[in-house]
């Protein structure tokens, strides 16, 4: 029987995986801490799905020590693996820290317009378009529709 031969980078997902998985279950245990006794909290469910993910993480980077990936020169490849996932992460980061002081939608319009010129999705005159009609459809659906209170900022309240 053949082995897969997987395509993507197998140890850089795996690391992110158990990164994304480390975060998660320190909130959730946390959660579990400050729960009444006799009694799980709200934090049970996302511990066991963060301690499910770092498993499968630290499986995937088991995998890429055992075909040699690791080991080669093209393991881990710095440049692309902050561009990709950890640069998404503090993009993300970046979003809520912002979101209080200029509102939901500037906030999206700058999130998406830094997303689509980062990852050269669009050039630069359809990026300004797409980030624009996306925060305007998202506040419509959310705020009009939903009925739901999106911060409006320093400028707008």
């Amino acid at each position: 029987m053949n082995r897969l031969s997987l395509q993507t980078n197998v140890f850089t997902v795996g690391l992110v995986l158990s990164i994304i998985a480390l975060i998660f279950g320190i909130g959730a245990w946390n959660l579990i801490l400050s729960a009444q006794p006799r009694s799980y909290g709200q934090g049970y469910i996302p511990f066991m799905a963060a301690l499910g993910l770092g498993l499968c993480g630290l499986a995937l980077m088991l995998e890429a020590f055992k075909s040699g990936e690791a080991k080669s020169s093209e393991g881990l490849q710095w440049r692309k693996f902050f561009r990709g996932p950890v640069l998404s992460v503090l993009l993300l980061i970046a979003y809520a820290v912002f979101m209080n002081l200029l509102g939901f939608g500037p906030t999206t319009f700058l999130l998406m317009l830094v997303f689509f010129r980062i990852f050269r999705v669009y050039s630069w005159p359809l990026s300004l378009i797409v980030s624009g009609v996306t925060a305007i459809s998202f506040h419509y659906i959310f705020r009009v529709w939903l009925f739901l209170p999106l911060p409006l900022g320093v400028f707008f309240s």
